[in-house]
């Protein structure tokens, strides 16, 4: 069985405000709070800005992340798409005249 209970601190002994309902001599566990401290609510305590502002934090920077490696992997392979272009523009396979001989081929390089 558990209570709520408001007790008042004098002389070094708690004195609760209200009867307990316990049997004389049974064993209890004290959690106190300080009541003039203002309760916060449960949405107080549920609200979290400081995790939520860290979580969005974290989610952008993984964000800028991934997006800086895309566009280095798409920088890269525009690079390469004009590097095979240029290969082929400046070595152009002849497929219509006669075949080419093995010294031939090596001749063109």
């Amino acid at each position: 069985m558990s209570q709520i209970i408001t007790a008042t601190f004098e002389n070094g002994v708690l004195k609760p405000e209200d009867k307990l309902d316990f049997a004389p001599g049974t064993r209890v566990q004290l959690t106190i709070t300080s009541v003039s401290e203002p309760r916060m609510t449960r949405d107080e305590l549920n609200y979290r800005p400081t995790i939520y502002a860290e979580r969005e934090r974290l989610r952008e920077e993984a964000r800028q992340r991934i997006q800086h490696e895309w566009d280095a992997a798409f920088d890269q392979r525009q690079k390469t798409l004009a590097e095979w272009d240029r290969l082929c523009r400046e070595h152009p396979i002849d497929s219509h005249g006669e075949r080419l001989t093995r010294d031939q081929l090596h001749e063109r390089r």
